[in-house]
């Protein structure tokens, strides 16, 4: 999943971090420096 900054506080990348952490069965590295700049963020899906 790749996220691009925009303009503003990283109001989308904290969005996707909240849809993310509401799912279960997943696994995801959570980074602080994520929501000020683009990243991109490995989901795995856990079976």
């Amino acid at each position: 999943l790749e996220i691009i900054h925009g303009l503003g506080e990283g109001v989308l990348q904290e969005l996707v971090y909240e849809v993310l952490r509401g799912y279960t069965g997943i696994e995801f590295e959570e980074n602080e420096f994520f929501k000020h700049q683009s990243a991109s963020v490995e989901v795995v899906f856990i079976t």
